[in-house]
């Protein structure tokens, strides 16, 4: 298992944001459970903990707030931008 935080004096670097990883993680999930668990999952398996899913769903949520879209696509577009 890969852990996408980094830890001081580790050397290794992921090549994109741990959001970005976490939510590209979420969106291979299966398409027929909501998103929110989706990404629970994602943020756990890659090492996340509980504040780190609220920031995350927070701002999924917002974006798609601000420009129309559901979850997943707002998910999506952030984990490009990241």
């Amino acid at each position: 298992m890969q852990f996408l935080f980094s830890v001081p004096g580790c050397p290794s670097l992921p090549s994109q944001s741990p959001r970005a990883s976490i939510l590209k993680e979420a969106l291979r999930s299966r398409h027929h459970e909501p998103f929110e668990r989706s990404l629970g999952r994602a943020v756990r398996e890659l090492g996340g903990n509980y504040s780190e899913y609220l920031a995350i769903i927070a701002q999924v949520r917002e974006y798609g707030r601000t420009h129309k879209l559901d979850l997943r696509d707002a998910a999506r577009a952030l984990a490009d931008q990241l």
